[in-house]
């Protein structure tokens, strides 16, 4: 047997690791230059359009598959 197989099945530990790494992969794909993007994108923060744009390239689709544009102050509110 292999390091992380279990009667050939991988083992929880060896697949986390395995899933790590290809996060990592794909984080340095995308080539975001910090985590803290990822970190915005999990918030709904501003995130520049060039790493929108990036974004796209890696995932092959439009700026409008991942983006929405959503009012400053919501319908009824006033400033």
């Amino acid at each position: 047997m292999d390091e992380g197989t279990l009667g050939g099945r991988r083992n929880k530990k060896a697949r986390g690791r395995g899933d790590q790494r290809r996060e990592a992969v794909d984080q340095r794909r995308l080539r975001v230059r910090h985590s803290g993007v990822i970190a915005k994108l999990g918030k709904g923060a501003n995130i520049q359009t060039d790493t929108l744009l990036r974004i796209c390239q890696f995932l092959d689709c439009d700026i409008a598959d991942i983006c929405e544009a959503i009012p400053a102050t919501p319908k009824g509110e006033t400033d």
